[in-house]
């Protein structure tokens, strides 16, 4: 699965614009690039949350007067409320929809896990190895300030269309087609647009590994819970042969870089006041894991996300972070890896680097702000030279301020 084209208005920092706002040719590797605060964060996050399981809301009750709809359990990601999430909306203005339009690229091997995989492949005149899926919706504001939904309006298939909704009412399968035994199919269609689940991994600029209590319940993997993840692994034979896997997983794909504490990968525990810590090895010597740098744990961390998610689509927030040079062209070399060993299928990742803008053969969009306070993207074959340039102006007057202090300074040249 890759996304192919990304076209949205009215979230956050993207107003009504829709040309602003538009990617048509995402490639398995994309670059965004631009200013702080020009909106790159807003993108990753804006397809997180499209593709994000949604809340199913069960029956309402009455809590000191005021109806409470309560929660019953994940659902789909393209139906059901987004729950305790608020300023989604440009300028907040809630009653505004927020608008999009997605494309994906997607393997018909996928298709072939269905049980009706082949009346689909047949009935949607699929003749080639991947197909186009495009999805259009819309996200509504709620009375809960906190609260959205996500409404999905049509479904195609390589321009075919096999789902619309109108009126409050879903069609499925097909609209022009009255013949397919599939018509009205619910079940088939809820199987094939669950394919798209669970199927986008988005890394944000939390990647530091902390202190961390003993915890025996495993859940779902995140930068607070790694030590207890790691370690849970090791309890039962189950999940050691899990945890065998993984530990070579970290170093197959950490092979051929400097890294060697995790080209040797060998973590072991240590358990003190109800605090677990995690220790490596390098040089033989064997130090807690918050003592290689956050470069190590943030490269450890995003294989880890990789290793135990089944997304395919990686988005990852200011991929060089806390990153060397030489450590940014590394990460990025285990990335193009996974993507050629099948791992994974794309990778979308926002950077100020100049180190990762030297990179060719990637889709790269530049993110401005405008003066009317809305972001703007724009296709480029390569970053624009000026946004990397020194501005020796300034830099001269840092100079000059630290030499009136009697700290001797030099000009730039």
């Amino acid at each position: 699965m890759i996304i192919k084209k990304l076209a949205f208005k009215n979230f956050k920092s993207f107003g009504e614009n829709l040309e602003n706002q538009t990617f048509k040719d995402l490639d398995i590797l994309t670059l965004i690039y631009g200013e702080n605060n020009s909106g790159k964060s807003n993108i990753l996050k804006f397809i997180d949350l499209v593709f994000k399981r949604k809340v199913d809301i069960g029956d309402s009750y009455v809590v000191e007067g005021q109806n409470i709809n309560k929660p019953t359990g994940n659902s789909s990601f393209w139906k059901g409320k987004i729950i305790n999430n608020a300023f989604l909306f440009h300028n907040n203005n809630r009653f505004d929809d927020v608008l999009f339009e997605i494309e994906l690229g997607i393997n018909i091997s996928e298709i072939g896990k269905l049980e009706n995989s082949k009346i689909l492949i047949s009935d949607l005149l699929i003749i080639k190895d991947y197909f186009n899926l495009k999805i259009t919706g819309k996200i509504i504001g709620l009375p809960d300030p906190y609260d959205s939904e996500i409404i999905l309006e049509s479904v195609f298939i390589n321009e075919k269309e096999i789902y619309f909704y109108q009126g409050g009412i879903p069609t499925r399968f097909f609209k022009d087609t009255s013949g397919t035994v599939l018509k009205g199919d619910s079940v088939t269609f809820e199987n094939l647009m669950g394919l798209l689940n669970d199927r986008i991994l988005f890394v944000d600029y939390n990647r530091f590994i902390h202190q961390e209590d003993r915890d025996n319940n495993l859940k779902r993997l995140n930068p607070d819970n790694f030590k207890n993840w790691l370690h849970n692994m090791t309890l039962d034979p189950v999940k050691y042969l899990i945890f065998e896997d993984y530990i070579q997983f970290i170093r197959d794909n950490s092979s051929g870089i400097s890294l060697d504490v995790l080209t040797h990968f060998e973590p072991t525990f240590s358990i003190r006041e109800n605090q677990i810590d995690v220790f490596l090895k390098s040089n033989s010597k064997r130090l807690p894991i918050n003592s290689f740098g956050t470069g190590i744990m943030q490269i450890l961390l995003i294989l880890s996300l990789i290793y135990e998610t089944n997304s395919r689509v990686i988005l990852i927030e200011e991929l060089e972070l806390n990153l060397s040079p030489k450590a940014q062209q590394e990460l990025l070399k285990i990335l193009t890896n996974l993507l050629l060993s099948k791992k994974i299928d794309q990778v979308i990742f926002s950077s100020h680097s100049n180190i990762l803008s030297k990179l060719s053969n990637l889709s790269v969009y530049e993110v401005k702000m405008l003066e009317t306070g809305c972001s703007k993207i724009k296709y480029l074959s390569k970053p624009a030279k000026e946004f990397y340039q020194t501005d020796l102006k300034v830099l001269n007057e840092i100079a000059s301020a630290v030499r009136k202090y009697g700290v001797k300074g030099l000009e730039w040249d």
